[in-house]
């Protein structure tokens, strides 16, 4: 890899996971807040679970147009990660480099868990190229690659 500022495209890599398990827990939650209101209507436990079931029906719409959107940027710069957010993460603000399989999470130093801009996947066509390239940057800034299991925030 040049020094020149690299550019991939990548993908939230939980999407569909987390879509399929709010969309069970909407299910399961509907069927609940129907039976509540059926023994009696306005009791605490219907109102509790009809705000519950607010909640997980507007995550599920983000989850739907998170899904839907065209893929974000990463950008590898010689010293530096533009993150999904497009904000800057310094190479000596970062921690390490995460990888589980296909999902890729860059750790800041200081935090227990990878922030969103920098938890992400390569697009399959991708792939190969980039993670090569985000290996020689890894080696270019002083960190390896670890390939084990990591939390994200969500």
């Amino acid at each position: 890899m040049e020094s020149a500022e690299l550019s991939y495209r990548v993908k939230h890599p939980r999407a569909v996971f987390n879509l399929v398990l709010f969309g069970f827990w909407v299910i399961i939650w509907s069927f609940k807040v129907a039976d509540w209101a059926g023994e009696g209507g306005m009791n605490g436990f219907f109102t509790a679970g009809a705000a519950l079931l607010d909640l997980l029906l507007v995550i599920s719409m983000i989850l739907i147009v998170r899904r839907m959107t065209k893929p974000l940027t990463l950008k590898l710069e010689p010293d530096a990660i533009v993150g999904t957010d497009g904000r800057r993460y310094a190479a000596d603000v970062l921690d390490r480099i995460i990888v589980h399989g296909s999902r890729i999470g860059c750790r800041v130093k200081g935090r227990r868990t990878i922030p969103t801009a920098l938890y992400f996947r390569f697009l399959p066509d991708e792939e190969p190229a980039a993670l090569r390239d985000l290996t020689d940057w890894a080696e270019r800034n002083g960190f390896k690659l670890e390939r084990r299991f990591f939390q994200s925030w969500y």
